[in-house]
């Protein structure tokens, strides 16, 4: 049986469709798998050079450091509960065209709330994200092709979409961390691997399914949840 999933990945990322695959994997629970073992040493790498080269990640806090609720209510909560909503949320829309419309949508107008909320602006000037989201919707999902040869808006547009869902996903998990230890300008290099896994996430979930990347996020949670009370066992010791 030959497996190319990383080869298969770098391709589809050069230009993400939603279109289902003609060739279906004949293993997904190794294809997923494998790719998750890319994914997770990629992103020590990327781990590595931003600890060598922007600031050190140890040192800005994390989640986790902040939680002690005993390893089965930690499991439950970041190997369960936070891959099955945050796949939801942010994987399971790419396949259709009312919910990607609605998420891009979501994601679009929260971006220019959050603008108006940080420059303090009239809480009149609220109104523009709720038109811009009504706009958004009603425009990708009420578009349709002008002939069978042509493209609907979501498909032209989904390679932006992709990456717009998945930089949105990596964005919102700087809150993992203690924004007092960090500059904003530090805040797209602190998200890399975030960022890199959501593409992998992204891929394997057109690719093979949701639950391809719930199982990858739960994999990718469990380890460093694995970790964290390992070493803090130790030091308990």
């Amino acid at each position: 049986m030959e497996f190319r999933p990383l080869k298969d990945f770098l391709q589809y990322i050069k230009y993400p469709t939603r279109r289902d695959f003609i060739n279906p994997v004949s293993n997904p629970l190794a294809y997923v798998s494998l790719l998750f073992v890319a994914a997770f040493f990629t992103n020590i790498l990327a781990v590595g050079l931003v600890n060598l080269t922007i600031v050190n990640l140890e040192d800005i806090g994390n989640v986790f450091d902040q939680m002690d609720y005993g390893f089965l209510p930690m499991f439950g909560l970041a190997v369960i509960v936070a891959p099955v909503i945050e796949e939801l949320i942010f994987r399971l829309p790419l396949k259709f065209k009312t919910p990607l419309s609605i998420l891009i949508g979501l994601i679009v107008a929260g971006f220019i709330g959050f603008f108006i909320y940080t420059k303090a602006l009239s809480d009149a000037f609220f109104i523009f994200p709720t038109v811009i989201f009504v706009a958004i919707v009603y425009f990708l999902n009420e578009s349709t092709p002008p002939s069978e040869d042509s493209e609907t808006l979501i498909d032209r547009y989904f390679p932006f979409f992709f990456y717009l869902v998945a930089m949105t996903f990596a964005y919102i998990h700087i809150y993992n961390y203690d924004s007092s230890q960090f500059s904003t300008w530090m805040i797209p290099f602190i998200v890399i691997p975030q960022f890199v896994l959501a593409l992998f996430l992204g891929f394997v979930r057109i690719r093979i399914g949701l639950w391809a990347s719930i199982y990858m996020h739960a994999l990718n949670n469990f380890i460093p949840l694995i970790l964290f009370f390992s070493l803090k066992d130790m030091v308990v010791q």
